[in-house]
């Protein structure tokens, strides 16, 4: 019996009683060799797509998302603005800043 169909038969025994596995390097090794490590990237890409899209419908809900004119793109005067778009003004990251720079000349000074 190969490394492998042992790795498996532990794997759906385990999965039956609803229990985990520990893995060895080895068995890691051999599960990254059959593609494990690949699908798990691309099923873990597809799930965080899936959330983006999820957050963005509860945040923009369709009557107010952007829609497509007769070409298929996305025309500007469709696309919501929000009061983060274009410029923005860091006054009060400025002002924190000068804040901290003040307090660390104090606590250096004797």
């Amino acid at each position: 019996m190969t490394d492998l169909s042992k790795l498996a038969r532990r794997w759906m025994r385990q999965s039956e009683m609803g229990r985990g596995i520990k893995l060895s390097a080895a068995d890691h090794d051999l599960l990254n060799a059959i593609g494990v490590g690949e699908l798990l990237a691309a099923e873990a890409a597809r799930l965080m797509r899936e959330q983006s899209q999820q957050r963005a419908h509860r945040i923009m809900p369709a009557e107010e998302s952007p829609s497509n004119d007769s070409t298929g793109k996305t025309t500007p005067a469709n696309i919501p603005s929000s009061r983060l778009s274009g410029k923005r003004h860091h006054h009060d990251a400025d002002a924190a800043a000068a804040r901290v720079r003040r307090q660390l000349g104090r606590a250096t000074k004797p």
